[in-house]
């Protein structure tokens, strides 16, 4: 048996409670907690691959060359 995905289950739970199939008692609460679930389930899903301290920054663009030179600043 294939494991299902735990963002696909809180889909389904989500689409249940939008299409009234859910027996919550706080229908919007548990709306935003399940949403924010999935947002979270997903972004897990994509960063998977990186490992915990990791940062991931853009390089800086190099300076612009000066216009009266067309020489690169240094530093």
């Amino acid at each position: 048996m294939d494991r299902i995905p735990a963002s696909e289950r809180t889909r389904e739970k989500l689409k249940a409670l939008m299409e009234g199939r859910s027996e919550v008692a706080d229908g919007r609460s548990e709306l935003v907690r399940l949403a924010a679930r999935l947002i979270i389930e997903k972004v897990w899903k994509v960063k998977r691959g990186t490992r915990w301290g990791a940062t991931t920054t853009l390089e800086a663009p190099p300076p612009a060359p000066d216009i009266a030179t067309g020489i690169a600043p240094v530093g």
